[in-house]
């Protein structure tokens, strides 16, 4: 249920995507994603690998591999949560909204091959049974990415106007958009990467459309929002044991770790592609 739940709260993320303001801001969303990347797993890992008992590596793991995996995901943004943030901060369909999302897919698309690559170098451990290595896997998301955002939007437009003439509003319509989330989440995950980026594409290629009408998106998001996002949420949490598992020198380090890793290298890409700084007026 809470996979269910994350899949369709980014379907519904991604329906909410403008692509002409993603294409203005390409550039800044590149440069600020490299940075909020390169910085953080460059932190990380220096910090790991010059005391790696103090951020909690297990006696039989490796430094090298225990650094590059905490470095790893030092340097993902979390984009159900950052998209989540933007919603709630009415801050979805800005400029500034687009450049962070943005930034966050290619930190999180990043990230998960990183971590394939991460699995890959742990002595004794193989692909399993159909599987892709790391190369099958990218060239199969970037090929999916660019035919859903290109062929796959003029289709799709194309099968909403005859799902729309031939069911009832606007059940019909939300059976497609689930539908395909479902899915696509499902070969996202065969293909090698997490579900979420099906279900994204897919909102996004929704999105575009001039059919999707403003009621039917916020018919899915509140249904989404009120009954499957908590779910997601709470299920993080009670993944979290404070009693058995809590080390508050080790939250304190990496939290502090993560936080000037993002701020520094996020900030800093954003001013090095031109956004203003904290210290601009206005």
């Amino acid at each position: 249920m809470t996979q269910v739940a994350v899949v369709l709260f980014l379907l519904v993320a991604g329906l909410e995507v403008d692509l002409s303001r993603i294409k203005r801001q390409g550039r800044m969303a590149t440069v600020v994603s490299a940075a909020g990347m390169v910085f953080p797993f460059a932190l990380g890992f220096a910090v790991v690998y010059a005391a790696p008992d103090l951020l909690g590596k297990p006696p039989e793991s490796g430094t090298f591999l225990y650094a590059l995996f905490l470095a790893t995901a030092l340097s993902i943004s979390a984009l159900p949560v950052i998209a989540k943030i933007l919603m709630d901060l009415h801050l979805f369909r800005t400029d500034l909204g687009m450049i962070i999302l943005a930034a966050a897919i290619v930190n999180d698309f990043i990230g998960w091959l990183l971590f394939a690559l991460v699995l890959g170098l742990i002595p004794g451990r193989h692909l399993e049974e159909g599987s892709f290595d790391i190369r099958t896997t990218v060239m199969a998301t970037l090929a999916f990415a660019a035919g859903m955002l290109t062929v796959g939007r003029v289709a799709l437009n194309q099968i909403i106007v005859r799902v729309q003439a031939h069911t009832a509003w606007p059940a019909g319509v939300l059976a497609l958009c689930v539908s395909l989330a479902l899915l696509c989440g499902a070969f996202a995950e065969w293909i090698g990467v997490h579900a979420i980026f099906g279900a994204f594409l897919v909102g996004v290629a929704l999105g575009d459309s001039a059919h999707i009408t403003e009621r039917t998106r916020l018919i899915l998001h509140h249904f989404v929002a009120a009954l499957l996002a908590p779910l997601f949420f709470a299920s993080i949490g009670l993944r979290v044991n404070f009693v058995e598992s809590f080390d508050p020198t080790l939250c304190l380090v990496v939290l502090a770790i993560a936080c000037v890793g993002k701020i520094l290298g996020c900030g800093g890409g954003a001013i090095l592609a031109g956004m203003p700084g904290p210290w601009a007026s206005g």
